[in-house]
């Protein structure tokens, strides 16, 4: 089964003001657990189809997200979880 995924593929961060790799060269970082590879492309579309709304107020959770979350769980797990939770 192919991957749509490739995480062996990974990005240089040096000089990208990383806590990581903005470090003296031949050190090794040991302070934050970083992900350095490229970011899923649907999750880049959804914060940009997110960020060209005009407002960045205060939101509620739709219940979408409830109902979405309990059906994940039955079907990944076979685990029941209720919304009043």
């Amino acid at each position: 089964m192919k991957t749509r995924y490739d995480f062996d593929k990974s990005i240089d961060r040096r000089k990208t003001h990383s806590y990581k790799w903005d470090i003296p060269e031949n050190e090794l970082s040991f302070t934050v657990a970083d992900t350095d590879f490229f970011v899923a492309d649907e999750i880049q579309e959804a914060i940009v189809h997110r960020a060209k709304d005009p407002t960045f107020g205060y939101t509620f959770v739709p219940n979408e997200y409830y109902e979405a979350y309990i059906y994940w769980w039955k079907h990944r797990y076979n685990t029941e979880y209720k919304r009043e939770w």
